[in-house]
């Protein structure tokens, strides 16, 4: 922890803290600017690169996962070789992401009230 503030990390001192800290946003000191934002990207690529799919969430919707399946190997090719410029497979990746939860779940989250007692 000691060398973590000599580096310029401000880390959580209580447990509450450390359920609001966030390290995948967090600004490194000595990572800023262009440097970070390209870092982001790299791992937006590694997330669409090597995408884990629920067992459930196959079922979803198919056409959604075989574009994802289509961007990976493009994804791939990018981290291979270190070239992010011209995003287009994570604009596309996005607006999956947004018509995936624009979709309507075919089952109601609600919770069932509890059934009449028949005389």
């Amino acid at each position: 922890m000691a060398r973590a503030k000599e580096l310029g990390l401000d880390l959580p001192t209580s447990f509450e803290g450390w359920s609001d800290f966030f390290p995948r946003y967090t600004v490194l000191p000595w990572l800023k600017g262009k440097e970070h934002r390209r870092l982001q990207v790299m791992r937006d690529y590694l997330r669409m690169a090597f995408d884990r799919v629920p067992i459930a969430a196959q079922r979803e919707n198919r056409a959604i996962h075989t574009v994802q399946r289509a961007i990976s190997a493009p994804a791939r090719w990018r981290l291979d070789h270190d070239f992010y410029g011209f995003p287009a497979e994570l604009w596309i990746h996005r607006h999956l992401k947004r018509w995936k939860l624009a979709v309507k779940p075919s089952v109601d989250a609600k919770r069932l009230e509890p059934a009449p007692a028949s005389c």
